[in-house]
């Protein structure tokens, strides 16, 4: 029997096993640990359910009394900060206005005269013409006259207040909820006491919430001392509920602002950026919480 290719064939699977073998166990030393994936290795790997919520909401009302003339929005628009999201009819405030401005140019042309009376009375005064009484009574008509120009210039300035509080604005960038009202709508004071025109709410970034239970903290309060340094410590990775990966990583922000005395866990609250806005306040996930090995 010729024995050459069976030798041939030995050798070249031993060959391939030399070749092989390094790189599979280089590929097992840097595998990520058992439930998560990334560029670190992370430690003490746990998975909690978590809520999305929103990172702040801000309701949109009036404070004063009007009739609504413009909603400049629809439900669920992604508005900017500074956009003009509702104005109110101000045409009798503006009316208001006109009548203060008027007041204040009368009171300038008062304020005017009182200094033109009092340039005189001191001419006089230095002729000794007049009395030193004279010149005071003088000097306090136009004092009298500057006050009375300094509270009509702010009477102007809180009028126009008042009516800039007529057009609201969305306080920063988030997405808009349906309008409560129509447009025509007169908001009174209790109107405004129980309700509101619009939510804005803000998506990116945007929170999660957890509950912990109680035996996880201690175990990493243990480990790190503190609550500065396991947020220093932990990464967040957020499993969407069809069960990919977000893409983005997220950080804790608070370890424990508050504890239930029946379950025994403690809610955690960690912020993730939303750029895409994939996430939606109510959204029900899982969070991967892990340490990195050094503070990052």
């Amino acid at each position: 029997m010729n024995m050459k290719p069976i030798r041939l064939l030995l050798a070249q699977a031993l060959a391939c096993m030399l070749l092989w073998s390094p790189v599979s166990a280089q590929e097992e030393q840097s595998a990520e640990p058992a439930g998560g994936s990334g560029d670190q290795r992370l430690l003490d790997v746990r998975e909690f359910e978590g809520l999305v919520r929103a990172a702040r909401a801000a309701d949109i009302s009036p404070r004063f009394d009007g009739l609504i003339e413009s909603i400049n929005f629809t439900a669920g628009d992604l508005v900017r900060k500074g956009d003009l999201l509702v104005e109110l009819l101000t045409l009798e405030q503006e009316y208001g206005l006109k009548l203060d401005k008027a007041a204040m140019a009368q009171a300038a042309a008062e304020l005017e005269l009182a200094e033109a009376e009092l340039r005189r009375a001191r001419e006089l005064r230095d002729r000794d013409v007049n009395s030193p009484a004279a010149l005071e009574v003088a000097v306090a008509q136009r004092d009298i006259a500057a006050a009375r120009l300094d509270g009509a210039r702010t009477k102007v300035e809180m009028t126009e207040i008042i009516i800039s509080e007529f057009s609201l604005y969305a306080p920063f960038d988030g997405i808009i909820s349906e309008p409560a009202v129509n447009v025509g709508a007169y908001i009174t004071k209790d109107a405004r006491e129980e309700s509101r025109l619009a939510t804005v709410t803000q998506l990116d970034p945007i929170h999660v919430v957890t509950e912990v239970h109680y035996d996880v903290f201690v175990s990493r309060m243990s480990q790190l001392g503190t609550e500065e340094e396991i947020a220093k410590r932990v990464v967040l990775t957020l499993i969407l509920p069809d069960g990919t990966e977000y893409p983005h990583k997220g950080k804790l922000i608070s370890g424990g602002f508050a504890f239930n005395q029946t379950t025994q866990e403690i809610a955690s609250l960690g912020e993730f950026p939303n750029p895409d806005r994939l996430l939606r306040p109510g959204l029900r996930v899982r969070i991967r919480s892990g340490l990195t090995a050094e503070q990052r």
